[in-house]
């Protein structure tokens, strides 16, 4: 199964580029770029946003592998083809990691692979948060129920660590990362379960 490491490997080779022109017209010195194509880092979604809009490759492709590699051919540079599939413009790609948030006990996180990237609309994600700051995560446990259940998918802006009387927050604990409504007393700050 290949992975977005690949289909980046796959859209340098369509360009027709040498690896150092690719890098230069999407703004990344070589050895970066070559990070990214080899799997040893993952790219960041300006990065992914970059390469979608400088060689008209569509974000679904890029991130999940679906559907046709480019968007439609325009025959002006600037028309746009909205009917081939949203602008890669008005996206920007969030990975999920395979480390899980439990909402329970705490969970250990033994690493930080990105699975997948999943498009969020500019527009919409700038008013929760940084979007470069941003991961997808996995909820296991129930002690947030009925507000959280197993298997969902919070967005977290790992930018915001100041704690938020009320709010939701993923809270790393030694080395786990918990789920939990925070309350703060003049005493101290306390982690609440929603399931009591």
């Amino acid at each position: 199964m290949k992975t977005i490491h690949d289909r980046i490997r796959d859209v340098i080779a369509a360009s027709g580029l040498t690896l150092k022109d690719f890098a230069a017209k999407i703004g990344l010195p070589k050895r970066t770029l070559t990070n990214y194509r080899d799997g040893i880092s993952r790219p960041p979604s300006d990065v992914l946003e970059r390469i979608c809009r400088t060689f008209n490759v569509r974000p679904e492709w890029l991130l999940t592998g679906e559907g046709p590699i480019k968007r439609g051919k325009p025959s002006d540079p600037g028309e746009r083809h909205d009917a081939d599939g949203p602008d890669p413009e008005e996206f920007t790609f969030v990975p999920k990691v395979s480390a899980i948030l439990n909402a329970g006990h705490g969970s250990w996180i033994t690493e930080d692979r990105v699975l997948a990237f999943y498009a969020f609309r500019k527009d919409w994600i700038k008013l929760v948060g940084q979007p470069s700051s941003m991961v997808l995560m996995e909820v296991q446990g129930d002690s947030m129920h009925p507000t959280l259940h197993p298997g969902d998918h919070l967005l977290i802006d790992t930018s915001q660590t100041t704690p938020r009387q009320g709010a939701i927050m993923a809270v790393g604990i030694d080395d786990s990362v918990l789920v939990k409504r925070i309350n703060i007393t003049p005493e101290h700050l306390e982690l609440i379960s929603d399931n009591r």
